[in-house]
């Protein structure tokens, strides 16, 4: 299942019904089941760290 990790900027504000509003367009099998509020672990170079995502949320598969 898919799941989202959602890193709000600073001050915004989203619920996860908001959030699944606008997945709504998506296919069915493209839709989020899980969303996280939470910060995005990034590298020094900016990019995303999976394997951290990973260990936290369980496997993610891209």
């Amino acid at each position: 299942s898919i799941t989202a990790i959602v890193q709000l900027k600073p001050g915004s504000e989203l619920s996860v019904e908001e959030f699944l509003a606008f997945a709504d367009p998506l296919p069915r099998y493209k839709r989020p089941r899980t969303v996280h509020f939470d910060a995005v672990p990034r590298n020094a170079t900016g990019k995303i760290e999976k394997p951290k995502l990973r260990s936290k949320y369980g496997r993610i598969d891209a």
